[in-house]
């Protein structure tokens, strides 16, 4: 409302008489607060005010000029807006004055600091936060206003002041916003003036969860009874601990504490030993895991996993499951070979009548495709039996009752029948299926024969299939009743321990339970007996004899009164009938241990000195093969006809050692992989001699002759080979060795991680009578242990190279070893030590019966290149290390014989299929 004006003086006016007097006459305001004064006239009112304005530290002056308009009566009003800093002013008007008059400045007081402590501005209801205050000055008071309603006081202490507030609880669901400001007053009563609005987001803490995905089912408890759990725990704001609760039987609940203090996500992984409970057949255990959060206002809130239950499984119940499995198994395989028989019928009287009319009617093409389409679904139905029996088989392996030679028999039988439906046989189907939209009859004819000559090799490879698992089953069988008669002893043992000390109701009923398994075994030897008795009539005899000593001894019937004497609290009869008991059992134990050694012996004499005969009658042969084509390079002796007649009788004399190694092949798989192939290659070239020699090309037949010669001479090597499989009783993938290498180090790591842990301890306790040096001086000793331990992992690795999933697996166990190492070396009580050596243990355990539990099906799988250090020699050898292929200088000898183009590819087939199956890359790219 102020403007300057200039007014013009007048000079032929005459001078009025004017007082001023100006209000307030001392001025305080607050910086940024606007001056106000009052000018009060009297006598004359002239025309204009002047005002002078002259801040202090500034020599020029500014001038206001009034209007006369402003004037109100005899005062006038003015404002001095937004002052910042103290002045002094002069009013004038006419010629009365007044002044100077000071303004002077007061600063507010504001927050020069605000520090909060005990949580985050964004925090969880019921969290206790402290404000921490300092202001430009001296306060008299400072207030905490919330959301314009509620005020909080501060305690003011000079210039600083402290407040405490925790969060309310949000209202409904969700999360909350409140606003908040802080007031101050100086001492001398001034305000801050606008502060600042903040917002507080108050967070709802949801409950926390948790789950077992591993096992993540009810299941069985392992021989073992070590059962790998996996635990999931989450929490928005921190998982405070999770516990393992579990209960055998209706027993009390007991609490495992698995962790402590973990973050939002937890992921652990526990190996649960329940070896020490002393749990019985039937016995059931039944587990949840607990997971807490952090909650310390409202209490720690709880979230509770489904609960699952381990049921230790009677010997005789997963006998009596799995035998049935197995016989689903062959009856499926009994069908699938009866419908290829079949099938082959029809293919060939398809193929004649290619031949005979070159066409196929209509109808004999819709029976020609349905035959091709059963083809396909009996080669799926193969591979998901050997899915089967890979299951099967590892259910007999948790429950101890597969011997190493079984199992490796079985992985065998498993990578045979994945072989079963071969490439060649899905090769041909195409083919064949791609000919019948051909109008070439020739074509047709061809494709028929090509899947007539594999699907004879299907059905081969079909009945050795269903040859084999009859026999391995027949041995498990034993083995299982071997087993079963040691854990009825076990069993007997544990319960004569418990008379008189444990609850006599359960030891009667464990007593009951044992006879009715008793009973069982008896039924098992009998059956047993009969089934043996096609292989080893004195195993099956001595078989009947162990049952009907069974009979004789009574032992079910000594068993129930037992569990009477039990059940009465007669403790010392119970005691001297549990003692015999014991003693009858363990006869029968080692008697059928015996049985079993005898038989197992007895079948791998028989099988040697049957292959000991086959190799004698090749040699045999060979020589003879040898001085025939002596004979018939130099044309002496015989004629042509009688030179043809006699490479015939050899042929055949072949085929007679052939017949013989085939019974063989249906018994054991100890036979060296390439060993029919090589007789194969032996007697086509022998065939073909004899044909030369009667359309008298006695040259060319010399040449196949003398080949035939090498094939015989390297299948008596590779039938050598198969005797020495056959006596160790393994096959060449030492896989058997390298589980067991597996679950030795596995039992080391394991002992040493407890020494470990106890060395942590004493590590992390100085000062009480020198338990902390000695702690101190352990994790030196131990590092020692745990670089013994890698080195023995890194043989090892090299004895299963070629096994690249194992291989990888044990490298990978090595690469966490050579971390942990670092660690112990430093020689301090590193808590991650632990955590490392639970990891490395964790993966030994899996390794171990991931070597047993191979899959049938081989699959490539990539790897990100590392760099890894060369531990060879420094030099290199003449050929550059690069060793002679003997695969792909076999298939160049065989490739060399005169075939027709259809034979020729299928042998360059069969090549690379093998090349692929033992390197694990194409034989298409890597063969000449």
């Amino acid at each position: 409302a102020l403007t300057r004006v200039l007014q013009p003086t007048r000079a032929f006016e005459r001078p009025l008489r004017t007082h001023l007097r100006v209000t307030p006459t001392d001025l305080v305001v607050i910086r940024g607060d606007d001056a106000r004064i009052f000018v009060h006239i009297e006598g004359e009112i002239p025309y204009t005010l002047r005002v002078e304005r002259r801040e202090s530290d500034v020599t020029s002056t500014e001038e206001i000029v009034l209007p006369l308009d402003l004037v109100s009566g005899d005062s006038v009003r003015y404002s001095f807006d937004d002052v910042q800093r103290p002045f002094e002013f002069r009013v004038e008007a006419g010629d009365g004055d007044a002044g100077p008059i000071t303004v002077a400045v007061l600063d507010p007081p504001s927050l020069s600091r605000l520090r909060l402590e005990g949580g985050d501005i964004r925090a969880l209801a019921g969290t206790r936060i402290t404000f921490d205050m300092a202001a430009t000055k001296s306060l008299s008071t400072a207030t905490l206003v919330l959301d314009d309603t509620l005020r909080l006081p501060a305690q003011v202490v000079d210039h600083r002041a402290h407040v405490v507030w925790r969060l309310p609880s949000p209202e409904g669901e969700g999360d909350a916003l409140l606003h908040y400001r802080i007031e101050l007053v100086d001492a001398e009563g001034v305000g801050n003036r606008d502060p600042i609005r903040y917002i507080v987001h108050i967070l709802r803490d949801s409950d926390p969860s948790v789950a077992i995905p591993v096992p993540g089912r009810d299941g069985d408890l392992p021989e073992n009874q070590q059962v790998a759990i996996e635990i999931e725990a989450s929490d928005d704001f921190g998982v405070s601990r999770v516990d393992l609760v579990f209960r055998v039987n209706d027993g009390p609940e007991e609490r495992l504490p698995l962790q402590r203090d973990g973050g939002r996500r937890v992921r652990l992984r526990h190996p649960w030993d329940l070896s020490d409970r002393n749990l019985m057949p039937e016995d059931r255990v039944t587990y949840h895991a607990e997971a807490f959060d952090n909650d310390g206002v409202a209490g720690p809130k709880k979230a509770v996993s489904e609960e699952f239950v381990l049921r230790f499984v009677s010997l005789y119940e997963l006998l009596s499951e799995v035998s049935l499995e197995q016989e689903q198994h062959l009856e499926s395989l009994d069908e699938l070979a009866e419908q290829e028989a079949e099938a082959l019928q029809i293919v060939e009287r398809m193929r004649r009548e290619v031949l005979r009319t070159e066409e196929l009617t209509w109808e004999h093409r819709q029976e020609l495709e349905a035959t091709l389409a059963a083809e396909e679904a009996r080669a799926r139905q193969v591979a998901e039996l050997a899915r089967e029996m890979a299951r099967t088989m590892e259910r007999l392996e948790e429950g101890g009752l597969s011997s190493s030679d079984i199992l490796e028999k079985m992985d065998e039988i498993r990578d045979l029948m994945a072989a079963i439906t071969s490439p060649e046989l899905l090769e041909a189907l195409q083919s064949l299926q791609r000919a019948l939209d051909e109008p070439d009859p020739g074509q047709l004819a061809e494709a028929l024969r090509q899947f007539s000559q594999d699907q004879e090799a299907f059905q081969e490879r079909l009945e050795r299939t269903l040859a084999l698992l009859r026999r391995v089953r027949t041995e498990q069988r034993l083995l299982a009743a071997v087993s079963q008669a040691q854990d009825l002893a076990e069993r007997q043992a544990t319960i004569n321990d418990g008379v008189g000390r444990d609850d006599a109701d359960r030891l009667g009923e464990q007593e009951s339970s044992l006879a009715r398994d008793t009973d069982r075994l008896q039924e098992e030897l009998e059956d047993l007996s009969d089934d043996l008795a096609d292989i080893s009539q004195p195993t099956a005899q001595a078989l009947l004899a162990e049952a009907q000593r069974m009979e004789q001894q009574n032992l079910s019937g000594r068993m129930e009164r037992m569990e009477q004497s039990l059940i009465s609290r007669a403790s010392q009869q119970a005691r001297r009938q549990g003692e015999g008991l014991h003693q009858d059992l363990a006869r029968l134990s080692q008697s059928l241990q015996n049985l079993q050694a005898d038989f197992d012996g007895g079948q791998r004499q028989q099988m040697t000195d049957q292959l000991r005969g086959a190799m004698a009658g090749l040699v045999g042969l060979s020589k003879r093969q040898e001085l025939l084509m002596e004979d018939v390079a130099q044309r002496r002796g015989s004629t042509a006809a009688g030179l043809a007649s006699q490479q015939q009788a050899l042929a055949r004399g072949v085929e007679l050692v052939v017949e013989k190694i085939g019974q063989v092949s249906r018994k054991t798989l100890a036979l060296d992989p390439g060993l029919a192939t090589t007789i194969g290659y032996a007697l086509t070239r022998m065939e073909e001699s004899a044909l030369r020699l009667g359309q008298r090309e006695a040259r060319r037949a010399a040449s196949v002759g003398g080949q035939a010669v090498g094939y015989l001479n390297e299948a008596v090597m590779q039938l050598r080979r198969s005797i020495d499989n056959l006596s160790r009783a393994t096959t060449a993938s030492a896989f058997g060795e390298a589980m067991e290498k597996m679950m030795g180090l596995s039992q080391q790591q394991m002992a040493l991680n407890q020494a470990t842990q106890q060395a942590l301890q004493d590590g992390t306790q100085p000062g009480h009578q020198g338990r902390g040096a000695r702690g101190l001086d352990a994790l030196s000793r131990l590092a020692a242990q745990q670089r013994r331990i890698y080195r023995a992992l890194g043989d090892l690795e090299r004895s299963l190279r070629g096994q690249r999933s194992m291989e990888g697996r044990v490298e990978a166990i090595r690469k966490d070893m050579e971390a942990l190492l670092a660690r112990m070396q430093r020689n301090i009580a590193d808590p991650l030590v632990r955590q490392g050596q639970q990891r490395i243990l964790q993966r030994m355990l899996d390794a171990s019966r991931s070597i047993r539990n191979r899959g049938f099906e081989k699959r490539r799988r990539s790897e990100t290149a590392t760099q890894r250090l060369y531990s060879g020699p420094e030099w290199l050898p003449v050929d550059l290390g690069q060793r002679p292929d003997a695969l792909a200088e076999s298939m160049r000898r065989a490739l060399a014989g005169h075939y027709p183009v259809e034979y020729r590819q299928l042998i360059r087939r069969y090549y690379e299929t093998v090349y692929e199956d033992l390197h694990g890359i194409s034989g298409a790219e890597r063969l000449p």
